[in-house]
C-alpha cells in the first residue's frame, strides 16, 4: 500500500513535462517526507524497534520482484515512461543540484536602482582616481607655454594706425586665464613706446581695462568673448558638440585684445558686431556656426520715432 500511495503522490505532483533526474529527484522527496512523518508517529507512539519503525513509515515492501511488478502495474496511473527505469537504478545516487547563485542579467537596465554599499564605494574611489588624474594633467598643461598671435585694437590704434590694430606675438602660460593673456598683451603694445604707451599723471600709471576674444576657423577677427576667469587649459579642451573637433584648433587662428570701454562704444560696428559670449556650459555646434558666422550678432536697431499718420 505504501508503494501504491508514493506511486500516486508521484503522479500528482509530476503533471507536465519532467526530466529524469527530476522525477528521481521528487520521488526521493516524497521517500524522505514520509520517513520523517513515520519517525514523528513512532516517537509520539513509543515505537522503538527498528522493524515497527520500517513498517510504520512503509518501507518494506514484499522481497519478491514479481510481486513488485504487479503492484507498479496496478498503480500505474499515467506515470512516466522512465518510471521503471528508475527502479533499476535505485542504487545509484540521485543527482543533487546546489543552490544556484543569483547573478545580474548583463543585459538588464538597472541604473535606476539604487546603489549598495560595496558599488558606492567603488563608484567613489573611480571618482577620485579620475580626478587625480584630470588635475594632474591640468597641473602639467598650466606650466606650459604657448606662443599666440595676437590683433590688439583700441581707441589709440583706432586714430593712429591706419588698418586700426596692431598685431604681434605674445608667449603666455597654458594655465593664465582670459584676463591675464589680454593684460600680457596690453603690455606688449605698450611697450612698444611712443603713442601706445601708458598715460602717467602724478606718477600714478594709466592701466587699461581689456578683455580676449578668441577666432574660431574662418573668423581671425574674432569669435567669442571670453570671460575673464576661464583659463586657456578650458579653452585648449573645448571641442564642436556635432564633429568632436577643437573648438579653437590650439589657437592656429589667433586671438584678438581689445580695450573693454572702446568695445562697449563700438559694439554696432565691424568685427566687434560679429563676436558672441562664450559659455562654459554651452555645447557650441559646428554646423550653426557655419550657417551664422556672415551674419551680425549684435545688430543696430535704431531708435526711430514712429511714422507719422
Amino acid at each position: 500500500m505504501a508503494s501504491n500511495d508514493l506511486e500516486r503522490e508521484l503522479v500528482q505532483s509530476s503533471a507536465g513535462f519532467q526530466s529524469k533526474e527530476d522525477y528521481k529527484r521528487k520521488r526521493e522527496e516524497i521517500e524522505r517526507e514520509k520517513a520523517l512523518t513515520a519517525l514523528k508517529k513512532m516517537a509520539d507512539s513509543g515505537v522503538s524497534s527498528q522493524p515497527e519503525a520500517a513498517a510504520a513509515a512503509g518501507a518494506d515492501d514484499p522481497p519478491s520482484d514479481s510481486k513488485k511488478k504487479k503492484k507498479r502495474k496496478a498503480a500505474a496511473l499515467g506515470g512516466l515512461s522512465f518510471g521503471d527505469d528508475l527502479d533499476a537504478e535505485a542504487a545509484e545516487a540521485s543527482p543533487t543540484v546546489g543552490a544556484k547563485k543569483i547573478g545580474k542579467c548583463q543585459e538588464a537596465n538597472v541604473s535606476f536602482l539604487e546603489l549598495n554599499a560595496r558599488e558606492k564605494e567603488e563608484a567613489i574611489a573611480k571618482q577620485d582616481v579620475a580626478m587625480r588624474a584630470l588635475l594632474e594633467q591640468q597641473a602639467a598643461l598650466r606650466d606650459e607655454q604657448i606662443t599666440l598671435k595676437y590683433t590688439y585694437r583700441s581707441a589709440v590704434t583706432q586714430k593712429e594706425v591706419t588698418c586700426g590694430y596692431v598685431d604681434g606675438e605674445v608667449l603666455v602660460k597654458r594655465g593664465f586665464t582670459a584676463d591675464e593673456v589680454a593684460v600680457a598683451v596690453r603690455n606688449a603694445v605698450e611697450q612698444r613706446g611712443g603713442k601706445f604707451a601708458p598715460i602717467v599723471i602724478g606718477g600714478v600709471r594709466e592701466e587699461r581695462d581689456v578683455r580676449l576674444c578668441c577666432s574660431c576657423a574662418g573668423m581671425p577677427q574674432g569669435t567669442f568673448t571670453i570671460p575673464g576667469s576661464v583659463t586657456l587649459v578650458e579653452l585648449s579642451t573645448r571641442k564642436w558638440a556635432d564633429t568632436q573637433q577643437p573648438l579653437f584648433d590650439n589657437f592656429a587662428h589667433g586671438i584678438v585684445v581689445v580695450e573693454r570701454r572702446y568695445f562697449e562704444q563700438s559694439k554696432h560696428l565691424v568685427p566687434f558686431n560679429y563676436w558672441r559670449a562664450y559659455e562654459s556650459t554651452d555645447e557650441p555646434l559646428w554646423s550653426d556656426y557655419v550657417r551664422t558666422r556672415s551674419l551680425p550678432f549684435n545688430r543696430l536697431e535704431p531708435n526711430r520715432p514712429p511714422p507719422k499718420k
